[in-house]
């Protein structure tokens, strides 16, 4: 569960029986747990979730019982990730810039556009699906919300193209969100459920127009990448949910062909870079498609207080010809601890020796940069420095403070990974020279 979900915490349905009375009628008493619900009842499901949204995001929903009833932590969690892609890959205040969204298959409850906006409130979408019925009631519940100003609701046809984008306009979308039919055909519905271990938690509502498309969930998300490999940077980030992990394999094939768990897959054309806390996961079976590292740690030689490892930043960074300096904010996405950031744009490399080798022979040698009149376009790097609030960690045996140098963008690898190491070389340096001076721990 992210670490800003507020399901996070087990569910008070005495709380929420109250708050939404057309649950109260499916509390039931268990011994081991108290109030909950039977979640093999369809009706006590559906009241659930009405009530979920009730009581969190003031939200009203009218679910049709043939259709499926989302869980709505698992939902919250999809647009919660959404949001730590958007402000890991965001450089400037963007804060009354609308934020352009497209669902994939919105279904009944529309919950993805209906969370995305009552959370955020410069996200708009553009919905899609293929089923009218689906939309009939995904209207409804988008006007009695009062967002039919910021959702537009799309009826997709299933013999054509996935993506609603238009090469004709120019609106760019900065995300893609999809929960994809996970199935291929009923049989293959009936199998998945033989095979489970233990009996599901919650009895599944959904139709097969919800769950059945031809090849399954990776054929689908597989055409969406095909699709996406033509639209190219219209959209920023194309990302999809999917059901099983073995699907994760033949969409990242898709990928770099071209170029009860659920797993969720982003991609983009652009030149950003997301942090390894949300680009990479930690499953062992999973690290032969993993991208490069986009974040790299740096452990100094001994346990620095913040302030004063800000400080030695500053003043080893600013000298730099053609590097600019600014705050960044401090924030918290997938961690729970604070940091504060330097965010560094470089328009060259002017670090290496073999750049300042170049300088002292060149007869041109690098103009200071004026930063208000820097073109975006010459910027051939933007990497963040984070220097975690907590001042050590417990490496190679023992207590170290440590700066983190986070690629956000450009198209060189090499150039962000030599200015990580030419910073960090400069740091042990300054270290040494503090030692020098004050012999007793600064720490």
């Amino acid at each position: 569960m992210h670490p800003r979900n507020v399901f996070r915490v087990p569910l008070n349905f005495s709380d929420l029986s109250e708050a939404y009375p057309a649950l109260q009628p499916y509390i039931i008493q268990l011994p081991s747990k108290g109030p909950t619900i039977n979640f093999q009842d369809i009706a006590a499901q559906r009241r659930l979730t009405e009530a979920l949204l009730h009581k969190q995001f003031k939200l009203s929903v009218s679910l049709p019982e043939n259709r499926l009833c989302p869980p709505v932590p698992n939902r919250l969690n999809y647009v919660l990730w959404i949001e730590d892609i958007l402000a890991a890959s965001s450089f400037v205040s963007e804060d009354s810039r609308p934020v352009r969204g497209i669902d994939i298959g919105t279904g009944a409850s529309a919950i993805y556009p209906l969370l995305g906006c009552r959370t955020n409130a410069t996200w708009m979408f553009v919905a899609t699906d293929i089923d009218e019925l689906s939309l009939k009631y995904a209207k409804m519940n988008i006007e009695n919300n009062n967002l039919s100003d910021r959702i537009t609701l799309v009826k997709s046809d299933p013999s054509g193209p996935i993506l609603p984008i238009s090469s004709k306009d120019d609106i760019v979308y900065d995300f893609i969100m999809c929960n994809p039919p996970f199935y291929s055909d009923r049989e293959e519905v009936l199998r998945s459920a033989e095979a489970k271990e233990f009996e599901p938690n919650a009895v599944c509502t959904g139709a097969d127009v919800e769950m059945i498309t031809p090849g399954g969930e990776s054929a689908f998300v597989c055409r969406m990448v095909n699709e996406s490999i033509e639209h190219g940077v219209k959209c920023r980030w194309y990302t999809s949910m999917l059901g099983k992990m073995s699907s994760l394999n033949d969409v990242v094939k898709a990928l770099r062909d071209k170029k009860t768990r659920r797993w969720a897959i982003a991609w983009s054309f652009t030149d950003v870079h997301l942090p390894d806390s949300i680009a990479r996961i930690t499953n062992p079976s999973l690290q032969g498609i993993m991208p490069p590292r986009n974040s790299l740690t740096h452990a100094c030689r001994k346990v620095i207080p913040p302030e004063r490892l800000r400080s030695i930043l500053w003043g080893i960074i600013k000298p730099i010809d053609g590097v600019t300096v600014n705050e960044g904010s401090s924030h918290r996405m997938e961690s729970e601890s604070s940091t504060s950031n330097l965010v560094i744009q470089a328009t060259a490399d002017t670090w290496s020796r073999a750049a300042r080798r170049k300088k002292l022979i060149s007869s041109h040698p690098v103009v200071p940069m004026d930063v208000d009149k820097v073109d975006a376009l010459a910027i051939q790097l933007i990497c963040r420095v984070e220097i975690p609030d907590n001042p050590g960690i417990h490496h190679r045996g023992r207590d170290e403070s440590h700066v983190v140098f986070h690629w956000m963008k450009g198209r060189n690898r090499l150039l962000f990974e030599s200015f990580a190491s030419h910073v960090g070389r400069k740091i042990d340096t300054a270290i040494v020279a503090i030692d020098e001076e004050e012999p007793m721990s600064i720490a």
